[in-house]
């Protein structure tokens, strides 16, 4: 069976996603973070055993060694916010010979860490970033729809916060972007965006309604 390490297994989304691979049963799920008693309720809340849960930093020096001692095939990095982070998790993770997913959001962080395929690439391992609602669940979305078209001219995508309160990385990453530069490609050209500004109002299907973006 193989071993998959949610790192940040008890933030928002790691919770989801260690509550949803340990509905399977084909995996062993460890959920990890730097506080042991929030890991220990994940694994009692989704009825893994308690040995489940383990501490560990994502900023530990001696990562690998950790990853390596636990036998992880895979780690799912979700401790975010990712802007500003350094990609000292996904090195740690080849150098431990476990593929690599994390839930990046922001554009620089996902599209340089392309400077780690040919690492990657050389051991057999998979390196994946940005798995999460951009660009993962996006570009799925367009994927997906784009056949039934003849001519894509626009795409217009809208994300908005639900009812439920998010995570405190979330939270942070979200508004990191406040007043920040951000490269927007409009109307076939590359133009200076900033964030939470020119705000919106979207009209969504029912139930949710008018929501600004």
């Amino acid at each position: 069976m193989r071993t998959v390490l949610v790192l940040g297994g008890y933030g928002f989304f790691g919770q989801r996603i260690s509550a949803a691979l340990a509905s399977t049963g084909s995996v062993r799920v460890l959920v990890g973070g730097r506080d042991l008693e929030r890991a220990s309720a994940v694994t009692r809340a989704t009825g893994l055993p308690v040995e489940n849960a383990v501490a560990l930093d994502a900023h530990d020096r001696h990562l690998a060694d950790v990853l390596r001692r636990l036998r992880v095939d895979v780690l799912i990095h979700t401790a975010g916010p990712f802007q500003g982070q350094d990609y000292s998790v996904a090195r740690a993770a080849i150098e431990a010979r476990c593929h690599y997913i994390d839930l990046a959001d922001g554009r620089q962080f996902v599209a340089g860490i392309s400077s780690l395929s040919t690492l990657a690439s050389a051991v057999g391992l998979t390196v994946i970033s940005g798995a999460s609602s951009v660009p993962a669940l996006s570009s799925a979305i367009i994927d997906r729809y784009s056949p039934r078209f003849r001519r894509l001219e626009a795409i217009r995508i809208g994300i908005s916060s639900g009812a439920r309160a998010p995570g405190l990385a979330t939270v942070r990453g979200v508004f990191s972007y406040g007043g920040k530069r951000i490269r927007s490609w409009q109307d076939g050209a590359w133009v200076d965006a900033y964030g939470w500004l020119n705000l919106s109002r979207h009209q969504f299907p029912p139930p949710l309604g008018k929501r600004w973006l």
